[in-house]
């Protein structure tokens, strides 16, 4: 199997999954359905006709807490991503046009998982966002991975690696070069990348 065919069968075994929790997500969603129309009367008495963007912010952390299982978010108003935050970004190159980057974005106490299938939130922690996206697993086709919450030392305490990864294989983690040894752990690399 090439590293190609690798990258693309995890890909579809992390897309079966996120399919599965989106349903779950739906589910849950219609069940607060309820409370966040109920609610909706005291937001409506918060924010004022002209909506600031500082009342919709307020308006968005209101209803995220709402929410109590992290499922596909769909960020109606795009003048909130101009309140997040890259945190986490992780860059791969799979040859050709098969590349690209998944990050967490944090806006206030909550972050939220952007990948190929959407964005997903909200999340407590970077780290229950990093562990349920999978980002912290690295394939022979992930280049860089950059964090502004964590050092290159915690970061690659987190990462883990897949079975085509071998010895000596070069990553960048937050501009830095690392390498994975044969302990299965990474160290900082003595080579330039």
């Amino acid at each position: 199997m090439t590293d190609y065919e690798k990258h693309r069968k995890r890909f579809q075994d992390r897309k079966q999954e996120v399919d599965g929790r989106r349903n779950y997500s739906d589910f849950k969603r219609s069940q607060y359905k309820t409370l966040i129309e109920n609610d909706a009367s005291k937001s409506a008495d918060i924010i004022p006709s002209e909506e600031t963007d500082e009342d919709l912010l307020n308006a968005f952390l209101f209803d995220m807490k709402l929410i109590r299982e992290p499922g596909e978010m769909d960020l109606m108003d795009k003048r909130i991503g101009s309140f997040m935050d890259d945190v986490f970004t992780l860059t791969w190159d799979a040859g050709g046009t098969n590349n690209g980057s998944w990050s967490i974005l944090n806006i206030g106490p909550y972050y939220f998982g952007d990948i190929s299938q959407g964005m997903f939130g909200p999340f407590a922690t970077l780290t229950d966002a990093l562990e349920w996206s999978g980002m912290t697993t690295i394939t022979s086709v992930t280049k860089s991975i950059k964090s502004s919450e964590l050092t290159a030392g915690e970061l690659a305490r987190f990462l883990s690696a897949t079975e085509e990864v071998e010895q000596g294989f070069q990553l960048q983690i937050n501009d830095e070069s690392w390498e994975f040894n044969w302990r299965g752990t990474w160290s900082r690399s003595t080579k330039c990348v």
